[in-house]
């Protein structure tokens, strides 16, 4: 287990700056097509901490969350950490999922 951990902080860390690179170099469809794949990929270990920033990172450039996704963090999050954790893209998406505005 000592081994695996720094592993995984840098596979981690190495995504999550290949996200940031994708948003900020690929037109808007390239982007969201490679983000929406990227989180169909990442979504299932969200419950990982160690590997939740990465779906956390993606959720925040995406400009339409899919419902599903939405769902499942709003019932295994709270509000107000999702509120802190994300830009406010994610935010106004998951208050109009929970009916907010």
């Amino acid at each position: 287990m000592l081994i695996i951990s720094p592993v995984v902080d840098v596979l981690r860390d190495a995504l999550l700056k290949q996200i940031t690179e994708i948003t900020e170099k690929e037109s808007d469809r390239k982007r969201d097509a490679k983000l929406n794949e990227m989180l169909d990929k990442s979504f299932p270990v969200i419950k990982n901490e160690t590997l939740q920033p990465v779906a956390m990172h993606i959720m925040k450039h995406i400009p339409e969350i899919k419902p599903k996704y939405l769902q499942i963090v709003s019932i295994t999050y709270k509000p107000y950490s999702i509120y802190c954790f994300l830009a406010n893209e994610f935010t106004q998406a998951y208050e109009q999922y929970i009916g907010v505005v």
